[in-house]
């Protein structure tokens, strides 16, 4: 987990063990490469020192019983947890302990982030459990019957299984997830982890691959069969994880201990053969580790390193596979500064069949008798000539030129020390020619204008072509060195080259450009810097005709890193951005438009992530002039509603200035009342405020996912949502709180978690019915300013509005970049202090008018209002008076809502007043129900109960602002409703019969009725 890894690296053995340290150890003390000290372990009380921690591995082991403890777990132990079983929020306790020995790291990340390390933590405790699991079925179910008696057949007699954790049976999902659940993992932790694998059923052999602490990375199944060779992998295990993976470290560390070595095999049964001779030989397990495959990286030997290996004897079969696999090793040992010998067998023989035939010794004398790499090398080197005769030489001469650049150092000198031997020539001579014919080739190939080669190219007159290629209308042109001197190969049938560089401000991204010959005129595509650099990934640009496929990927990105690297100084470089707002370069903050920047000289260019994008950026345009605009927004100058959008409109940019929370103004009510009317109103101060046409104004009807990028693209713009009658209840709710708190879901990566996306914004709504009744998140109805009606009250509404339109239809996008400059021109971008006093003061002015909490948060929302409208009044001169609209609104709206904390008393006072109101249509003590036609509500007993029928009240609920599940399940936490046990109703007595209904309690109503 990179949290962790983070950590480790700021701590050491000594803060663990050492004598101050949180679970100090008996005789800890310091020796070659680390430190010893008597077993933690409480089974084992031997006082001589046997636990070993090696130095840079966050882990100790027993050398006597093998007792493997991590710092994590040491610190879990610290913390009460004695089998180091942290789950959940317990991570962040352990994790704290730790982070307390080096002065604290500051942990500030938001629930979901910290959920996301929990599971990962929890994640990786399961993987370490299951194979243990695994191998006790191995020895002891009786399915694994089969299995067993394969292993025999390899030569791996079951007396010696036990020595082996790593190996083990798979018997079934259903038995694997049971014994998980028992161990008190939760269902979704076990699906995430990929333990329960169907393959797995049919591949019952499985082998577990670690790291250098003992985290297990993942397994390998092999169906039990000699005649069949079938291999699976669990789901996950693969990429940069597999490539780190070993096999058997726990059975070597006394060897890495003793001597710093460990002898790699390619497979799992030259790796099982090896270790059952050494137990039956010597009685324990030896220098052997397992690669699990013939395909070495460079992570592969950094995990071995870290184990504490610094010299590595290679042995790997004795097939192409297998020398390509020790000519990589060779190489990224070397780069790694370990010591690479390669183990040299008889041809054709692999090392299970050697130990088989020969014996331990006999493998132990090859190993003893390694080569060393440059010795290794030359061998392969003349093994590809039959005969040393006077051409061959020369040829020889010619591809040593080749060999020598794959390496370096003491490698380099063995190799061309014992090949100048063969060569019979002096070693110098060889180094004298290597370098002459590194001077032919950079002579023959010197750096030379773009230009020369395609004069009608639309590049830059100084944009050279790096060394090594031709560049012409033919296309691309690969130059190399042979025996016959310079060659060319053709890379590529199109010519093209990187025309321009950009870095994203939102996302930190760089892209290329690259323009490109496709059909007799040049085209041009932007993409990620780090696709165009990954030959796996720039492949999927030959959907837009660029010149590469499968075969020369690898060289088409070569020659794009060249290309960019020699023209680095001259490359055009763009700023770009992926949403709208406040943006901070190197100076003062800046805010974007799609047409402009406003507040700085820099050319930034708009990066749509999407043709939605591009859309909503259209959008988001000038049209007409500003006086026409002025007139249709002065005729509303009577309406406080729409003054008040006409401000809230003009808040959202204000928003970081004056540090001001996100909220929703929701206009809500019977259709042809003017409500979308002011929504284009609000939108023409941005932009296109006509939806049929493409405008800023967006339908309910959408995806959260969609909303969120929509949020993202307009940080410190409003948001307009329309008609939220046609969307569904749970992604209203959703899109509510997320608006409100002003972060993005959290989302997982490859590695750790993606960058959560943050904005801040004024939302604006319509719809028939409250957004309040669709959420019961009480955070984000304290963030909606609810507006019911019509905004428009007159006689003459519809002709008002007509005109209204006609002006805003046909002029819009104007005023919003103008309060933009006003607040750049005032320097309030940069000093903040008299708008946040301002702000500050209009909060506690507000909040005298309120009844309640929540009126003060509300008042929060309106300040910022008010501030913007004193502004905007400056600016434009509508004529409004803009504190007296905006404290109006406040007092009718917080009137309104003054009872909004309670909401269940407010519901119970609703349900009340609608019995009281209906008294007729329930039965009584003394009178039945009078009604002569409808339906009977319900039972009325004064002084006990008061019944109503479950389809009732849930009817009345849904007329009314409230939601009646969670009315009914607060009526019940607060016992105002007798219930039976799972139920929500009670059995009432009703005209000779027992009928279920809503039975409020007496004692918790009386106050109401009488």
């Amino acid at each position: 987990m990179n949290l962790l890894e983070n950590l480790y690296k700021s701590l050491s053995h000594e803060k663990i063990w050492g004598p101050d340290g949180i679970t100090p150890l008996s005789n800890f003390k310091a020796n070659s490469g680390g430190y010893t000290a008597c077993c933690p372990n409480p089974a084992h009380p031997e006082k001589k020192p046997s636990f070993l921690m090696k130095e840079g591995i966050p882990a100790g082991k027993c050398q006597s019983c093998g007792y493997h403890l991590t710092w994590f777990d040491a610190a879990a132990i610290h913390s009460g947890y004695k089998d180091c079983r942290v789950k959940g929020r317990d991570f962040w306790q352990v994790f704290n302990t730790l982070s307390g020995l080096n002065g604290g790291l500051q942990i500030d990340f938001p629930p979901e982030e910290k959920e996301y390390y929990e599971h990962q933590h929890e994640i990786q405790q399961l993987k370490n459990n299951i194979p243990g699991y695994l191998h006790r079925q191995l020895l002891e179910s009786s399915w694994a019957e089969s299995t067993r008696a394969y292993l025999e057949q390899r030569g791996i007699p079951l007396k010696y299984l036990s020595r082996f954790p790593m190996i083990g049976f798979y018997p079934s999902i259903e038995t694997i997830e049971q014994y998980l659940l028992s161990e008190g993992f939760s269902p979704e932790i076990i699906q995430e982890s990929n333990v329960l694998q169907k393959c797995f059923q049919n591949c019952c052999l499985i082998f577990t691959y670690k790291d250098e602490i003992r985290n297990t990375l993942g397994f390998k199944g092999r169906k039990p069969s000699i005649k069949v060779k079938e291999i699976k992998y669990q789901k996950g295990f693969k990429g940069e994880i597999k490539d780190r993976a070993i096999m058997g470290l726990e059975c070597c560390n006394r060897a890495l201990e003793d001597g710093e070595r460990v002898v790699c095999l390619e497979g799992e049964f030259d790796w099982l053969t090896a270790q059952v001779a050494s137990l039956k030989q010597y009685d324990k397990t030896g220098e052997f580790i397992c690669f699990g495959g013939s395909d070495v990286k460079s992570a592969k030997l950094e995990t071995l390193k870290r184990a504490g290996a610094r010299v590595l004897y290679l042995s790997f079969d004795h097939d192409q596979a297998g020398k390509k696999a020790t000519k990589e090793a060779i190489k990224l040992a070397e780069q790694l500064a370990l010591c690479p010998f390669i183990v040299n067998l008889p041809a054709g023989v692999d090392p299970d069949d050697f130990i088989k035939s020969q014996g331990l010794d006999a493998y132990k004398n090859c190993v003893k008798n390694a080569s060393i790499a440059g010795e290794w090398l030359k061998q392969e080197f003349f093994h590809k000539y039959h005969t040393l005769n006077k051409e061959n030489i020369e040829k020889a001469k010619i591809d040593l030129i080749e060999e020598a650049k794959n390496h370096k150092g003491f490698i380099l000198d063995s190799f061309l020390e014992s090949t100048a031997k063969e060569l019979k020539i002096d070693q110098e001579l060889i180094r004298q020619r290597i370098e002459q014919r590194y001077q032919e080739l950079n002579k023959k190939q010197e750096t030379k204008p773009l230009k020369n080669y395609i004069p009608t190219i639309p590049a830059l007159e100084d944009f050279m072509i790096p060394t090594g290629w031709i560049v012409n209308l033919n296309g691309l042109t690969k130059l190399s060195l042979n025996k016959d001197g310079l060659k060319e190969t053709l890379v590529a049938t199109a010519p093209f080259y990187a025309s321009s560089r950009s870095i994203n401000l939102d996302s930190a991204q760089e892209k290329l450009e690259l323009t490109y010959l496709r059909d007799e005129s040049w085209k041009t595509i932007y993409e990620e810097r780090a696709t165009l650099l990954d030959h796996r990934k720039v492949v999927q640009l030959a959907g837009k005709g660029f010149p590469v496929n499968s075969l020369n990927c690898k060289e088409i990105v070569n020659f794009i890193n060249n290309f960019e690297a020699i023209n680095d100084k001259i490359l055009p470089k763009k700023t770009t951005i992926s949403g709208f707002g406040w943006k901070k370069g190197k100076g003062s903050p800046f805010f974007v438009m799609p047409e402009k920047a406003y507040g700085t000289d820099l050319s930034i260019v708009f990066e749509p992530e999407s043709p939605g994008d591009e859309r909503l950026a259209r959008a988001l345009r000038k049209e007409g002039n500003i006086d026409n605009w002025l007139r249709g927004i002065r005729r509303c100058i009577d309406y406080p509603r729409v003054m008040f959008h006409i401000y809230a409109s003009l808040t959202s940019p204000l928003l970081e200035i004056i540090d001001a929370p996100n909220f929703i103004i929701d206009n809500w009510g019977l259709t042809s009342i003017g409500k979308t009317t002011v929504l284009e109103i609000a939108a023409s101060v941005w932009g296109l405020p006509i939806k049929e046409l493409g405008g800023i104004i967006i339908a309910w009807d959408a995806t959260k996912v969609s909303i969120e990028r929509l949020a993202c693209l307009f940080n410190f713009l409003p948001i307009l949502l329309d008609d939220s009658q046609t969307a569904n209840e749970k992604i209203i709710a959703m899109i509510l709180y997320m608006l409100a708190n002003g972060v993005g879901r959290f989302r997982g990566a490859l590695k750790g978690i993606q960058k959560t996306s943050n904005w801040r914004t004024v939302a604006f709504s319509t719809g028939e019915r409250k957004l309040s009744e669709v959420t019961e998140y009480e955070g984000a109805q304290a963030r909606i300013i609810e507006l019911y009606g019509s905004p428009f009250n007159t006689e003459n509404k519809s002709e008002l509005i007509y005109k209204i339109k006609e002006d805003i239809h046909a002029n819009y996008g104007l005023a919003g970049p103008i309060f933009i400059e006003e607040l750049l021109n005032k320097g309030y971008h940069e000093s903040n202090k008299v708008l946040r006093e301002e702000y500050r003061q209009a909060t506690s002015e507000l909040a005298k008018l309120g009844k309640n909490n929540v009126s003060d948060r509300m008042a929060q929302y309106f300040a910022s209002i008010q501030v913007a409208g004193r502004i905007a009044e400056e600016v434009f001169h509508f004529g409004g008076e803009s504190q007296k609209i905006v404290r109006k609104m406040f007092e009718y709206t917080c009137g309104e809502n003054k009872e909004r904390g309670d909401y269940p008393q407010r519901a119970l006072e609703h349900i009340i007043s609608w019995v009281q109101g209906n008294q007729n249509s329930f039965d009584k003590q003394d009178q039945l129900a009078t009604v002569e036609r409808g339906e009977i509500f319900g039972v009325i007993r004064e002084g006990e109960y008061i019944g109503i029928f479950p389809h009732k009240f849930k009817e009345i609920i849904k007329r009314s602002e409230f939601d009646s599940s969670s009315i009914i399940k607060a009526f019940k936490e607060k016992n105002w409703i007798q219930a039976t046990k799972g139920k929500h109703t009670y059995q009432i007595g009703f005209r000779s019969k027992v009928v279920r209904m809503i039975k409020l309690q007496w004692d918790m109503i009386k106050d109401l009725w009488y």
